[in-house]
């Protein structure tokens, strides 16, 4: 159930659902107190009526009168929802009903409910009924005790419990149908707009654009936030083009001055002459390079970047690159380890990978001191490919490691250093064209070790 999860609509439909049973609840207890006590009250009326109308034919007609009203009464209401009993003064029945059997009741002179059995072809019954009792004021000494059966009343409140629970539930299941649907089309909508924002994340296109169906509040959120991102890539894409257009308008005249250096170094023999002109040089073969790097990295990040995807066989790439710097660690003083598997292959462009992974060790071999060591290594991992670089340098700092993949960062340590900041950006830029990710940690080796994360791919003729 992990769409359905406990969200927000789902607790609201749960929420209100208890609420919607707890009032229920307490309309059920105020009907059953106030309503079916009108009931009881009626009844009470009733038992208090009869009274009155035996006291009145008593006093006209004795209690023979009495008898013959009873019987009377007997005969109009039947003997399963109306008792009677006279008692005379020496405490024999003198009449009775015979379906509804009472246990001995002494007089009591109020109004009270008891148990009685109501005798029937199918059996004997318990049944509660309301009594009263009072003395004739006759000769006779009599008493006489009538009850009404309590059957209609418990029968109104069995039939209103019954209406009750099945309509709570048909209105829980439809609750809980249409809180599900909600929160289902919530999560859906919710799901829509998480998934484009990672992939946006992911990716930096800013140019999707979340579906818009129907004119609800989630309608308009995603009319609103398709025109956050229209505005937002529209800042981007001025930005990137601001920053493009000054690499590209100082690119040329960067090349002129670079050539003219050049020409300058081939006519003129003046040693000072000649040494200036060569700091120029390395100055503008410095700003070549940065703007170089800037124009690949907005392209590598805008997705820009022309990519020659072929399988490429990691193993030997990666021995090709060390036998390359070989030469180079080696003029530094420092040992280049090998520790690459064999049988590695991605899907990937041969030249960017080559440059991410050159970028590495460039670093490495300018930061690491004489003497040290550095060391490559690839191994599988699962349905990915692992690629690391470490060494014994200067190791990262922990607070920085989330920083150094930024455009511009360099250390403290390294400000002396050649170089623009810019290496360790556009390595995290190529290795996310390829699906993949980088990382950095302390390495066993006391220094720094980048790990790169790539898919693996099998050929299928491997």
């Amino acid at each position: 159930m992990n769409k359905l999860r406990l969200n927000t609509p789902v607790r609201l439909t749960l929420g209100f659902i208890f609420l919607y049973i707890l009032g229920s609840m307490l309309i059920f207890s105020y009907w059953n107190h106030h309503v079916l006590g009108g009931a009881i009250e009626d009844i009470d009326r009733q038992l208090l009526g009869q009274r009155d109308m035996i006291l009145h034919e008593e006093s006209e007609h004795g209690l023979q009168g009495v008898q013959s009203l009873i019987s009377e009464e007997i005969r109009r209401y039947g003997e399963t929802e109306h008792f009677y009993r006279i008692v005379d003064g020496q405490g024999n029945v003198v009449l009775e009903s015979k379906q509804l059997v009472l246990p001995k009741l002494s007089p009591n002179s109020s109004i009270r409910e008891i148990e009685a059995v109501s005798v029937s072809n199918a059996g004997n019954e318990k049944v509660s009924i309301r009594v009263i009792d009072f003395n004739l004021s006759g000769r006779s000494n009599a008493t006489v005790f009538l009850g009404i059966s309590m059957d209609d009343r418990g029968r109104l409140q069995h039939d209103f419990w019954q209406a009750f629970t099945k309509i709570d539930a048909l209105l829980v299941v439809l609750g809980l149908l249409l809180g599900f649907g909600l929160a289902r089309r919530f999560s859906r909508q919710i799901g829509l707009i998480n998934q484009l924002s990672v992939e946006i994340v992911e990716s930096g296109d800013l140019s999707q654009r979340i579906p818009v169906s129907g004119t609800d509040e989630f309608s308009v959120l995603a009319e609103n936030l398709n025109s956050m991102l229209a505005r937002i890539e529209k800042l981007v894409k001025d930005i990137r083009e601001a920053g493009d257009n000054i690499a590209h308008d100082l690119r040329t005249p960067l090349t002129r001055l670079r050539t003219e250096v050049d020409l300058a170094l081939m006519k003129n023999s003046s040693e000072a002459t000649r040494a200036s002109l060569l700091q120029i040089l390395t100055e503008v073969e410095g700003m070549q390079a940065t703007f170089n790097a800037i124009l690949e990295l907005a392209q590598a990040e805008a997705g820009g970047t022309t990519m020659q995807l072929s399988t490429l066989n990691i193993t030997t790439l990666l021995n090709e690159l060390l036998e390359l710097y070989e030469a180079s660690a080696e003029e530094s003083g420092l040992q280049l380890e090998n520790s690459i598997s064999a049988g590695l292959y991605v899907y990937g462009d041969r030249q960017l990978l080559l440059q991410a992974v050159a970028n590495l060790l460039d670093n490495a071999i300018k930061y690491v001191p004489s003497g040290g060591k550095i060391r490559v290594s690839a191994r599988p991992q699962g349905t990915s490919i692992e690629i690391i670089v470490e060494d014994s340098g200067p190791g990262i700092p922990e607070q920085m490691r989330g920083k150094i993949f930024e455009r511009f960062t360099k250390l403290e340590k390294s400000r002396t250093k050649a170089g623009a900041g810019l290496g360790l950006a556009l390595v995290k830029a190529f290795i996310k064209l390829h699906q993949g990710n980088i990382s950095v940690a302390q390495s066993s080796l006391g220094g720094a070790a980048f790990k790169i994360v790539l898919p693996a791919f099998m050929p299928k003729n491997i």
